[in-house]
């Protein structure tokens, strides 16, 4: 991953005033320093993201509870794209971010495909107890149901 570094492009470079040089394109970047073999597995990782993503969109509208699901995965997607778009003028390729967003898509796909919502049992307080989320009534001191609060959302 470190093959442009400036002493050797110094030590071979007919012109070595004029510095290292730089890609100024994650493409290119990763063309010149993994070949072809390692920029096609470059595009084939964001090809396999984007088709995740769209599979756990796809996935997510037959189940309301899943409905977050779906819109994390498309703004994963437009995240791509700024990143893919603008990435054709930085030398980024190796920034963390995107992988995390890769992640994320990947994390978003297996809970939803597992039907988590069914089989996570139910925070008692915390945060999702402040929002009502979960299956279950919260419990107070002594195990007594908490009624719920104005809206329905449930008290600490």
């Amino acid at each position: 991953f470190d093959i442009s570094r400036p002493e050797l492009f110094l030590a071979y470079s007919p012109y070595p005033q004029l510095g290292a040089p730089v890609a100024h394109s994650i493409f290119f970047q990763v063309l010149g320093h993994h070949g072809f073999v390692g920029f096609f597995l470059f595009i084939g990782i964001w090809i396999a993201t984007w088709v995740v993503a769209s599979r756990t969109r796809r996935l997510a509208r037959a189940a309301p509870e899943a409905k977050w699901c779906s819109d994390l995965a498309g703004m994963c997607q437009v995240s791509m794209m700024g990143y893919l778009f603008g990435g054709a003028f930085l030398s980024l390729a190796y920034y963390d971010f995107p992988y995390y967003v890769m992640a994320i898509v990947c994390l978003n796909h297996a809970w939803l495909k597992r039907q988590a919502w069914k089989t996570e049992p139910a925070e008692v307080g915390g945060w999702r107890g402040l929002i009502g989320i979960g299956t279950a009534a919260a419990r107070g001191p002594g195990g007594a149901t908490i009624p719920p609060g104005p809206s329905g959302m449930q008290r600490p």
